[in-house]
């Protein structure tokens, strides 16, 4: 308790009333996206920060009281959360803020607010990546007004989002990126067929990140890489089996979700390693790696360390976030090869050639997947691997076109458009530098 009162005093940044603001966005990681927008909102990291000004305090008083006579149940479960939601409530009351917009759908600070203020405000959620668990993407969104979404919802999914209306927008990320950088054209240009005489070319979007650590270090440390294939065909089995982790849990006995789920990653992460090393050295492809830790922290080092000792030599693109979507959509005839990455998705809806390689995480949920497609290998065996990479380097635009349009659940709802971006704009009232 005294930590947290600690931790909430520290927290305290002084805030002026008299700043013209239309609209409020709540973080976090959503600052990344800031400098694309005009300053004509308040932007708000309810878990690390309370907005304070000396007129705050008495409505806040005010609305904790109100609250508590109105709302009791509410206003003690929140109040136990975290204070700093009085705050916040005072500001939008006091400057008359209509619209709160959540850049990372699993905030739910937007929504606890409308729990208290009602139709006094109106809540946008942008869905954040292309996900299935443990976030169900469901439950995040029923509670905004306005939804917009990556992949499209299915029927049931729908029937179970109440009032809130739902709208197509893809990654906001590449939205901001394409219109900055004046690239829907290029987005629309089909690739062409890598294969034939052409030197191919092969984009890794890691994946990696803590849990990868911890993983390499418990069962790959100070192992020869001759022994990386039995390693990891063992783990696989065990895996499969429930005998790695223990017993599986489950995170919802309804829907039947491993809370594990997650530990199965880095398995097919290491293994899509080992398909990728034999794969260039067959194929004579070159090999670039999009890194997925920020320059500077102890993951990426790791990660670069990793890569750098695996493949022999430096691949990174050392490539900021939104450099990263320029780099995609300007290397067209490109192979973007994931595990799970959003990013991966990414360049799929940007019209570039992307490979997800899945095979325990299809297991545990077939539907992160499509079978039968030329993006998606579910086959745990090389000689799959290899076919189906070769044929998507081999594939041409209007073929490209046809198979993609044929993803079902990814696609083509999540394909960015200039039209869509500017609904967005208009719906939320921000404006673009």
């Amino acid at each position: 308790m005294i930590n947290k009162i600690y931790s909430f005093l520290k927290s305290f940044r002084y805030i002026k009333l008299e700043d013209d603001f239309k609209n409020i966005i709540f973080g976090p990681e959503a600052k990344l996206y800031l400098k694309y927008f005009k300053k004509n909102y308040y932007y708000i990291e309810p878990t690390k920060e309370t907005i304070i000004n000396l007129k705050l305090i008495l409505p806040c008083l005010f609305n904790f009281f109100l609250y508590l006579i109105k709302k009791p149940k509410l206003t003690i479960k929140y109040l136990k959360i975290s204070p700093r939601l009085f705050f916040i409530i005072s500001l939008i009351k006091i400057k008359k803020i209509k619209k709160t917009i959540s850049l990372v759908d699993y905030n739910e600070w937007p929504n606890v607010i409308k729990k208290f203020l009602g139709n006094e405000i109106y809540s946008i959620g942008v869905q954040t990546s292309l996900r299935a668990h443990p976030l169900n993407r469901v439950l995040l969104a029923k509670d905004f007004n306005n939804y917009y979404y990556w992949n499209e919802f299915k029927d049931s999914e729908k029937k179970k989002l109440n009032s809130t209306k739902i709208y197509p927008l893809g990654a906001l990320k590449s939205c901001l990126v394409v219109n900055d950088k004046n690239l829907w054209n290029k987005v629309n240009l089909l690739p062409e067929s890598s294969g034939g005489d052409k030197k191919k070319n092969l984009v890794l979007i890691s994946t990696m990140h803590e849990t990868y650590i911890g993983f390499f270090e418990k069962f790959l440390s100070n192992k020869s890489e001759a022994d990386y294939d039995k390693i990891i065909l063992d783990l696989e089995n065990k895996c499969l089996n429930n005998k790695l982790f223990g017993k599986i849990k489950f995170s919802n006995e309804k829907e039947k979700v491993p809370r594990r789920m997650f530990y199965f990653q880095p398995i097919e992460f290491f293994k899509m390693c080992i398909f990728i090393k034999r794969y260039i050295k067959e194929e004579g492809v070159n090999l670039s790696i999009i890194e997925r830790n920020k320059i500077g922290t102890r993951s990426y080092e790791f990660e670069k360390k990793f890569f750098q000792n695996f493949f022999g030599k430096d691949l990174f693109t050392n490539l900021e976030v939104f450099e990263k979507i320029e780099y995609i959509v300007n290397n067209r005839n490109h192979v973007f090869l994931t595990n799970i990455s959003s990013m991966g998705k990414e360049a799929l809806a940007l019209n570039r050639k992307s490979f997800f390689f899945s095979t325990l995480l299809h297991f545990y949920n077939p539907d992160l997947f499509e079978k039968n497609s030329n993006f998606f290998s579910i086959n745990d065996k090389y000689r799959e691997f290899k076919k189906s990479l070769t044929q998507l380097f081999d594939l041409t635009g209007e073929k490209f076109s046809k198979n993609k349009m044929d993803l079902k659940s990814i696609l083509p709802s999540c394909s960015i458009t200039k039209k869509n971006f500017k609904d967005f704009l208009l719906a939320t009232d921000l404006e673009l530098n």
